[in-house]
């Protein structure tokens, strides 16, 4: 992109921003952050967008452009406004970010591709409704990037624009950026099946390196699950809710997915055990279910939940009482007990519902639990997976306390 003054970059970051249907109170608050932005650099003596001017004027601000870097919710907010204006410096145009309700629509000409592409995956491959899910989203983005380049047709797409894309998302990070990778090779296949592009375009697709087992995965201790537990005020129906949604986690490791998804049929009272297939594997699994958790989940179904025709268990707290978004990851939720629990934790630690497993199979771990059971606890389809959970550090794995409860929990497929 050629290179503008500063109050013209902006000028041009607002009319992009607007045409991907930006609220007007986020216009107001980017337009107000990036005049500031302006006002530095004349200070600066500098009319032209940098890096280092940019990370020159997040750290006058006391924000540091670093990945898992503890901030507040508005220098976060500072530091994406300043990354969106950084990504139309360089490439002319902004791509929105995930959001609930509104999605990029495709343009009339990449539609009827990317309908087709989803039908295949969908249908012909049998996806994951996840993977899908991020698939298209992914997809939405690089279309618009697409179109913003004068890119219309599937034969203009080169490894030039490849790259450009593939550097505009340095955002995040290498493990996200892998599978988003991934995901762009994946509808270039799909493409190169149906002639619309040579297959050395697949090829042309930047690699990234990214090692799964590059790093010792953190462990909560059996303090701090205790006391996000403790945290919560199980008076309210919304108290009671979220206590159980916890309890699933904590106590029988389900991801978000799982528990979101979970309904009222697949609790069996009698046994007492819950019965579901995992949206993430399609692998079925049977856990039995502690009187800890059943008590959590009785509590929440008989005092806390709405009602509702719906079968999933847990439902919005608010009208019109519908089943939990499928993107919810239950993480605003965690923050908030965390914060009121006082629960400190490394910088590069977990801090998600889904930290609940991994503290789940440490203390598995540390009662010589063999390997075979804690993958069926977690439903695992292979160990290799459970192994990557496992690889703790010795400090952390003397940290933890055993439940013998969860020890007993066995997998039937």
């Amino acid at each position: 992109m050629t290179k503008l003054s500063l109050r013209l970059l902006v000028d041009g970051a607002i009319d992009a921003m607007k045409e991907m249907h930006y609220t007007d109170g986020t216009l107001r608050h980017y337009r107000r952050w990036w005049d500031q932005f302006v006002a530095f650099a004349e200070s600066e003596s500098d009319d032209s967008y940098s890096v280092d001017l940019s990370n020159q004027f997040l750290r006058s601000r006391g924000i540091e452009d670093i990945h898992d870097k503890e901030m507040t919710k508005n220098q976060r907010h500072f530091r994406l406004a300043m990354r969106t204006l950084g990504e139309y410096a360089l490439h002319g145009c902004v791509t929105r970010r995930r959001h609930r309700d509104l999605l990029i629509p495709f343009s009339e000409h990449w539609k009827a591709i990317a309908e087709s592409y989803e039908h295949f995956c969908g249908d012909g491959r049998r996806t994951p409704l996840r993977c899908l899910n991020n698939r298209m989203l992914l997809l939405r983005q690089f279309c618009c990037f697409l179109d913003r380049r004068g890119i219309v047709t599937p034969r203009e797409i080169d490894a030039k624009a490849l790259e450009a894309f593939v550097a505009k998302q340095s955002h995040v990070r290498p493990r996200t950026l892998a599978s988003q990778v991934s995901h762009i090779r994946s509808f270039l296949r799909f493409l190169c099946m149906k002639g619309l592009v040579d297959s050395a375009l697949v090829d042309d697709v930047p690699k990234i390196r990214y090692f799964q087992q590059d790093r010792i995965p953190t462990v909560w201790n059996a303090n701090d699950v205790a006391a996000l537990l403790g945290a919560v005020d199980r008076s309210s129906p919304g108290g009671k809710r979220n206590y159980a949604i916890l309890m699933l986690a904590a106590k029988l490791g389900m991801r978000a997915s799982d528990i979101r998804l979970l309904t009222l049929d697949e609790i069996d009272w009698d046994e007492p055990a819950i019965r579901f297939c995992q949206s993430k594997t399609g692998v079925a699994v049977d856990l039995p279910l502690p009187d800890s958790v059943g008590e959590a989940l009785v509590d929440y179904l008989r005092n806390g939940r709405p009602s509702s025709d719906a079968r999933e268990v847990f439902l919005q707290s608010n009208a019109p009482y519908g089943p939990i978004g499928s993107r919810c990851s239950f993480y605003d939720m965690v923050a908030k007990y965390r914060r009121l629990a006082g629960i400190q934790l490394p910088k590069e630690s977990r801090k998600g519902l889904h930290a609940l497993r991994h503290a789940l199979a440490s203390r598995m771990l540390e009662a010589k639990v063999p390997l075979e059971t804690i993958a069926g606890t977690l439903g695992h389809v292979s160990e290799e997976t459970t192994r990557t959970y496992l690889r703790i550090d010795i400090d952390s794995l003397r940290a933890v306390a055993f439940d013998p409860e969860e020890a007993r929990h066995e997998e039937v497929v």
